[in-house]
Order: structure tokens, then sequence, then C-alpha cells
């Protein structure tokens, strides 16, 4: 299971966070520079921000903090420090899109970015703010008897065993 989310967008660029089916979390990032007379340039950046639980569901809370919900595992809220594209990895790659004129009345002008800058993967920061232990799913439940006579519940969850009395 993938989940992605938006975590911020302007007009000068954006973030967003993918959260793959083992919890490990990665942010794109770009940035849009008009720059004068070398037309407009995008920055584009990647960062591994660590492991969490695998999402069922991201929900950004401001652009530092998000909501991860998980189905197997623990949901957690997140502090995120995700970096913005640094130094370009690769030499500046002219875009072989032409200007085109678009039809209608205000036959406005539209150009397509004159370079697109891909930064070298960088690192990230999460910090767990606050976590909620998730009971489900029970993949294995099982009642037996103890010594007294009475009954003992547990739960196996990849690996682990609740005891309830």
């Amino acid at each position: 299971m993938i989940s992605a989310t938006t975590v911020e967008s302007s007009t000068r660029g954006g973030k967003i966070l993918i959260s793959d089916d083992s919890g490990r979390l990665t942010a794109f990032s770009w940035t849009f520079n008009n720059d004068s007379g070398n037309g407009r340039t995008v920055n584009i950046g990647k960062a591994d921000m660590g492991l969490t639980s695998p999402a069922s569901s991201l929900t950004p809370l401001s652009p530092s903090h998000l909501f991860c919900a998980s189905a197997c595992g623990d949901s957690t809220l997140l502090h995120l420090d995700i970096p913005s594209p640094g130094p370009p990895s690769s030499p500046t790659a002219p875009s072989s899109s032409p200007k085109r004129r678009l039809k209608g009345k205000g036959k406005e002008e539209v150009s397509s970015p004159s370079s697109i800058i891909v930064s070298e993967p960088s690192m990230g920061s999460t910090e767990v703010l606050e976590r909620w232990v998730n009971l489900a799913p029970v993949k294995d439940f099982c009642a037996v008897g103890d010594q007294s006579g009475g009954t003992v519940s547990h739960r196996i969850d990849g690996g682990q065993s609740m005891l309830t009395r």
C-alpha cells in the first residue's frame, strides 16, 4: 500500500510525501526560479525521511506536522524537517520544448522551463511527537484455560503476543 500527500504547495514550489508498504517516508520537493535573462529554472530534490508504520493515510496538519494513520501499525503524529532542493547533481539540462501560443481571446504566451536541475538525494528528519498504539488487526486470537479454571486470551501480531486475563 502506498500513501501520498501534498505537504506544501505554492507558486514558488512544493513538497510531497510518499509512504510505501514498509513504512519508508520519502519527500520530493521542487522550487521554481525565474532567472533574469536565463528563463525559468526548476530545482527538484528527494529526501529520505526515515521509517514509520506503514501508512493507510497521510494527513498534513501544517508544513511541518503530519498525522500518519496506520491500519497495521501504530498511528503517529510526526514533526517533519523536509530539506529544500540543494546543489545540482548534474549540469543544467535545457528544455527541448519551445514556447507555444494558446488559442482564444487572451492569446497569452506560455513557456516551459528553460532548465531542470536535479539535486543529490538528501536526508530529512522525522520526530515522533505522539504515538497511538494499534490494537488491530488481530491476526490470531484464541482463548485457553489456565490452571485456576479461568481463561487467558492472547493476541499474536508480527511475532508479538499480548496476554489478557
